[in-house]
């Protein structure tokens, strides 16, 4: 496809919205045979000698008067060479061969079980025909309850019939699967009442795991031999959400749920070292500089974000945890009306690296696509290498000196 007026450059991906027509033209020049309507660039930092305007991620050229088509294409199809010195940061990259491709799922939960196994299970069927090598499913896509007490009674184990049915369904499908927030029984489910918000990572290859080496204590993790060699990690939730916005949001997960007690060191996938959080714990950037420590190149924060956490802080946490770890970071949310009395944020996305928001899916249950480009990675991380430059040795110490010193 040609872009007259200049070539364009971005590091990310190219949305087109709009419908289809013969002959129609764009703001920024004619797209092929006839793609009429808006353009919205997922990246903001780019180079475009000919552009009518810059665009921000989520801006439009033009009003869009009706959304029949959504297109997303790499990059390297619309400009095969970078431009020489655009001053563009993404431009940089110049690993224009095939990378990874990652789905991120945006579902909206209910009591009913098998209606969001339905659910999801089309959403990892669509994500494996175009290609996708890890499809990321919210916090709750099991279910999200009523209440406390249907919350426990329709928690499951491990070696339950659901996982067992998405263990199927990621080998029928080839693609590995990131299940976040897993309401989870475990064996002391009879003396406690209280289950695990637990992130299970499936592995589609049968391969048997490698045994992790825990990032901060010798505990061995029994949960990852079950299911022989399917499992390749469980990371269960270490920060738990007890908030309450008076006359708001009140969440007390404390109630019925049991804490985590450790950190699952990254696990390695066909788009890169993985490092498992969930919801809440996107509020704690200890964890995630652990797990960058550790080796991690995606962080992922499966969540249910209410709207009033949402608006103000969900898109702003996510891109400080991409900035500070200099990780891709994938968000998947829960949207939309889960029931009566609870109704969330959704705005599922991907951060690069560098911060800027490359892929996000729109109102309602979806999927949105984005590449894993870890020669990216590195490039910025030689660039600005902050992780060298951090004083492990002083955080932690503010004002120790000063109260040793005191008589």
């Amino acid at each position: 496809m040609g872009l007259p007026g200049g070539s364009l450059w971005l590091g990310g991906r190219l949305e087109v919205l709009g419908q289809f027509g013969r002959g129609a033209r764009s703001n920024m020049g004619q797209l092929g045979s006839g793609l009429r309507g808006s353009l919205r660039v997922l990246g903001t930092n780019w180079g475009c000698p000919g552009a009518v305007l810059a665009l921000k991620r989520g801006s439009l050229c033009a009003p869009l008067p009706r959304l029949s088509a959504v297109l997303r294409l790499p990059l390297h199809r619309l400009c095969p060479r970078p431009p020489h010195a655009l001053g563009s940061h993404r431009a940089m990259t110049a690993s224009l061969g095939p990378k990874p491709l990652v789905a991120v799922g945006q579902v909206t939960s209910t009591p009913d079980k098998e209606q969001n196994f339905n659910s999801c299970s089309a959403l990892v069927r669509a994500a494996a025909q175009r290609g996708a090598c890890i499809v990321f499913l919210p916090e709750g896509f099991d279910y999200i309850g009523r209440d406390s007490a249907q919350t426990l009674s329709l928690a499951e184990s491990l070696d339950g019939e659901l996982m067992a049915r998405y263990c199927a369904l990621a080998r029928d499908c080839g693609v590995w699967l990131s299940l976040g927030g897993f309401h989870e029984r475990r064996a002391d489910w009879s003396s406690t009442q209280r289950i695990y918000n637990c992130h299970v990572l499936l592995d589609p290859t049968g391969e048997p795991p490698p045994s992790p080496v825990p990032l901060r204590s010798p505990v061995v993790h029994p949960s990852l031999s079950l299911l022989a060699g399917r499992m390749a990690a469980t990371y269960r939730k270490t920060h738990l959400c007890d908030v309450e916005l008076e006359g708001r949001v009140t969440m007390k997960e404390s109630s019925f749920t049991n804490p985590g007690t450790e950190i699952v060191p990254p696990v390695s996938t066909p788009a890169g070292m993985l490092g498992l959080s969930i919801c809440y714990d996107l509020r704690f950037p200890e964890i995630s500089l652990a797990l960058r420590h550790a080796g991690a190149e995606i962080l992922t924060y499966p969540s249910a974000f209410t709207f009033p956490t949402g608006s103000a802080h969900w898109e702003v946490l996510l891109r400080a945890r991409a900035i500070e770890t200099q990780c891709y970071v994938v968000a998947a949310a829960q949207t939309g009306q889960n029931h009566e009395s609870r109704v969330s944020y959704g705005h599922t996305l991907v951060a690069d690296p560098w911060g800027t928001v490359v892929a996000q899916c729109s109102d309602g249950p979806g999927l949105c696509y984005a590449e894993i480009d870890l020669e990216y990675l590195r490039r910025v991380r030689r660039e600005i290498p902050v992780h060298s430059h951090r004083r492990a040795d002083l955080y932690g110490t503010v004002g120790l000196q000063a109260a040793l010193s005191d008589p």
